[in-house]
């Protein structure tokens, strides 16, 4: 009985202690106040949100209104890449929410509350999530401050054309170096022609010249995709080895 008693105390103590040490609860839990805020600037217009998953999942709970991710170089993939929700958007006018250190020039500042988000008003907008591009050619060495070349074969498995050349936010190749997992730089492509539609369910073998960074010698890992507009390019290919000489 007075090991049952001195359990129960501890229990209690350790559940006083564990009340203490965390935040308030309110501040975890106060989303309702920033989304309703933000609400009223989306309006009727699909709202995608940059390289979150939790934010979609809020906005829905608390305006019943669909929510979708789009994920580039700086994030991890999620559930929203699995689904193929995204095909909902091709085409049309959306809201983009992005985080407030994200470098975005076209957006506006959001003053939500006791958050500050960026967003912007996206027509036309093109999915690119799904599109993949397989690497055919690439060096494995080359010199800081270089260029290289490179062969891509871009595939696209959407059932409808996406032309990078329309919308708000226009695609463009894009390359990213990453080490040890972590997001270094990001390059842009130049692509050998000009890029143009991308026919449902077609290939398109890509002549692609990106630069070699200067600040990140040694062994970097390269990750192709496709760049809307100032963003981060899509995660579009597996990652490919390239040792960087100074």
């Amino acid at each position: 009985m007075i090991l049952g008693f001195s359990s129960a105390v501890l229990i209690l103590l350790a559940r006083v202690g564990l009340l203490l040490l965390l935040p308030p609860l309110g501040k975890q839990f106060d989303n309702q106040s920033w989304i309703s805020t933000l609400q009223p600037k989306v309006g009727q217009l699909p709202v995608l949100f940059h390289n979150t998953y939790r934010n979609p999942a809020l906005y829905h709970f608390y305006t019943r209104q669909k929510a979708y991710e789009l994920t580039t170089a700086q994030y991890r993939k999620s559930q929203y890449d699995l689904w193929d929700d995204e095909v909902e958007l091709q085409g049309k006018k959306i809201y983009l929410v992005l985080d407030q250190k994200t470098y975005c020039a076209a957006c506006d500042t959001l003053k939500l509350g006791k958050k500050t988000m960026l967003g912007a008003v996206l027509e036309d907008f093109q999915v690119a999530e799904k599109i993949t591009l397989e690497v055919l050619k690439a060096p494995q060495k080359a010199k800081a401050g270089d260029s290289i070349q490179v062969q891509l074969k871009l595939h696209n498995p959407y059932p409808f054309a996406v032309d990078p050349n329309r919308g708000t936010f226009k695609l463009r190749l894009g390359l990213a170096y990453h080490r040890d997992g972590q997001y270094l730089w990001e390059e842009y492509g130049v692509p050998a022609k000009p890029l143009g539609a991308w026919l449902p369910g077609q290939d398109y073998v890509l002549d692609v010249k990106y630069r070699v960074p200067v600040k990140f010698p040694g062994e970097l890992e390269m990750v192709f995709g496709l760049r809307y507009g100032e963003l981060q390019s899509t995660l579009a290919s597996e990652g490919k080895p390239l040792m960087v000489l100074k």
